[in-house]
């Protein structure tokens, strides 16, 4: 392939990649109750848990996509044939 010849071996650090993603995720929605309550964000007051909630989902999104195809192609990796 283009990306590497290892492919198992990449898809288990994505899978460790996207464990770390929802990890810091997690973190981020720990961290809303201690944002201030507004944001300045292009000239307008923007409420920090709207920001913080939206990051953290975002990122646990693409960690659960990146997370699931990893974990495909793990499995597949056990199949006997196919």
């Amino acid at each position: 392939t283009v990306v590497n010849k290892r492919f198992d071996a990449d898809a288990r650090r994505y899978r460790f990649q996207a464990t770390a993603g929802h990890t810091a995720a997690d973190l981020v929605a720990c961290t809303m109750p201690l944002a201030p309550k507004t944001v300045a964000l292009v000239g307008l007051e923007v409420p920090s848990f709207l920001l913080l909630g939206s990051l953290s989902s975002a990122i646990s999104s693409v960690a659960g996509v990146a997370q699931a195809v990893a974990r495909a192609r793990i499995m597949a990796s056990f199949a006997r044939q196919g």
